[in-house]
């Protein structure tokens, strides 16, 4: 479907409630794409990293994953909040397995609303020159784990039909 029906989605979030899950390995482009998503569609952006990075010290960040599930529990409760309101959302964490796309899946259909999933995609290659210029110990320990980590990056399935998009052709790196 790609960004044509990523834009025809972000239209109709204008005039009914929906809920975006935008997923993505590391440094694919997941809040930037999120954010022009939120342009478009006037649906809140919900960041698990922004939220992280405002809402605990340095100190309870070096337990980066403890914080994440916190961010993730508060950004879903945002996102209901904001659902029941009658508003849009845009859940930006990642979705790394399949199980987490199951539960959007059963969580937007427990809240009677569209669940849109964008699959925000790079090589390997650009993802890792990303992350390479990425600042703080978070971002090097990610480049230090990234083929362990990408073992644990589920894609999408077929019959997920998630719209997929490319922020990068390969040949440049951002």
């Amino acid at each position: 479907m790609g960004y044509d029906g990523l834009e025809r989605a972000a239209l109709a979030a204008r005039s009914r409630p929906m809920l975006f899950m935008v997923q993505g390995f590391l440094a694919a482009g997941k809040s930037t794409l999120s954010r022009h998503l939120s342009e478009l569609s006037g649906a809140a952006h919900l960041d698990a990293d922004a939220y992280c990075l405002e809402t605990f010290s340095s100190h309870e960040l070096i337990d980066w994953n403890s914080c994440f599930a916190a961010a993730v529990a508060d950004l879903w409760k945002q996102a209901e909040g904001l659902i029941l309101d009658r508003k849009s959302a845009i859940l930006d964490y990642g979705f790394w397995t399949r199980a987490s796309h199951d539960d959007a899946r059963a969580e937007a259909t427990r809240l009677s609303v569209s669940l849109v999933h964008v699959f925000v995609q790079a090589p390997d290659e650009t993802l890792l020159w990303r992350m390479e210029h990425r600042k703080g110990a978070v971002a090097e320990s990610n480049v230090a784990a990234f083929h362990r980590l990408k073992l644990g990056f589920q894609p999408p399935e077929p019959d997920e039909e998630a719209i997929v998009i490319s922020t990068c052709d390969g040949r440049s790196r951002h």
